[in-house]
């Protein structure tokens, strides 16, 4: 299904907010959350980026449920319409601080909003990361309108020394696939 089929449903937007689980700047899951950011945008929704990287570590490690940027970020997750998560895999899972944030979110912050979630990682053996280990952590904190989930190899999405991000033609086809599932889920 062409994703450009998908914009705007009768004419309300999507509001949905990408979560960048890397810790590292640059990225990949950076570069795909562009890729993604864009392509919303481009058919009438919004789309907020944010990252965990941005996040105070002390916040996330010591588990301050009353941070103010744990509040924000929480807050924006709450008033979305559909929830992306980009994660790289790292040791079969998903990074600590990744995993710390979702500690501090509410237990249904997803209930009612799609969810489109997204891996990068370097072997692909670690392909059922998604179904094993972060589509199980979605749904604990209430995600029931699961999009198909990619895993990208990170020879996928190459990083050129100038700057510039190839995205493999494949990739970007399944991510407009998944893409549209996520608005088709949509509650809005």
């Amino acid at each position: 299904m062409a994703i450009s089929s998908l914009s705007s449903k009768g004419g309300k937007k999507m509001k949905c907010v990408i979560l960048v689980g890397s810790p590292l700047r640059p990225s990949r899951s950076d570069s795909i959350a562009d890729f993604l950011k864009n392509r919303l945008e481009s058919i009438g929704h919004q789309a907020k980026v944010i990252s965990i990287r941005d996040l105070p570590a002390e916040d996330v490690y010591y588990a301050d449920f009353h941070s103010t940027a744990i509040q924000q970020y929480k807050q924006k997750i709450e008033e979305a319409d559909g929830f992306v998560v980009i994660s790289p895999v790292y040791k079969a899972s998903i990074p600590g601080a990744l995993k710390a944030f979702i500690d501090l979110l509410p237990m249904d912050i997803l209930k009612g909003k799609s969810v489109f979630p997204i891996m990068v990682g370097g072997t692909m053996s670690h392909l059922l990361t998604i179904e094993y280990v972060l589509n199980p952590l979605l749904s604990v904190i209430g995600a029931t309108q699961i999009a198909r989930g990619v895993y990208i190899h990170d020879s996928h999405v190459q990083m050129k020394e100038n700057g510039e991000v190839v995205i493999d033609l494949d990739i970007q086809d399944r991510l407009n696939n998944s893409l549209a599932d996520f608005i088709r889920f949509s509650p809005s």
